[in-house]
């Protein structure tokens, strides 16, 4: 069954995790005493902290791990290779690149570019040159 989060009104103090009633949040609770989630696991690397391991666990593989080294400033997200890094800050830079030929739309990744161009413009533009690869109509 969908619930709207108007219906899950009753919140978590410990994980902010959401509930419909006040019995399903007790059940809640009781989690949090048996895995002792009221301690807060903290990086032995940096000042980084949180109320849960599989969280730190993400933050040590994406900051710490040398498989991750390319964080980025913003966000703290790591990536194998420098151009994913960079890909990746226009999330926060809005940068887009990438320009349609045919109309006003711009993207962040050439793939969104690709995919733009095939759904709203492959029925307008249905031949397509083999040699550069540009479509007519």
């Amino acid at each position: 069954k969908l619930t709207s989060k108007a219906e899950k009104a009753i919140e978590c103090d410990e994980c902010g995790k959401h509930f419909s009633h006040a019995g399903a949040l007790f059940t809640h609770k009781m989690v949090h005493k048996e895995k002792g989630a009221n301690k807060m696991h903290k990086c032995k690397f940096c000042e980084y902290e949180t109320a849960e391991q599989g969280l730190l666990n993400r933050h040590l593989l994406a900051v710490h791990s040398k498989n991750f080294p390319h964080i980025c400033v913003e966000c703290g997200k790591g990536f194998r290779h420098p151009s994913e890094l960079k890909k990746h800050m226009r999330i926060h830079t809005g940068e887009k690149p990438y320009q349609c030929q045919y109309c006003e739309y711009r993207s962040a990744d050439s793939s969104n570019l690709k995919t733009h161009v095939k759904t709203k413009h492959s029925k307008e533009m249905p031949f397509k040159c083999d040699i550069c690869l540009l479509t007519f109509s």
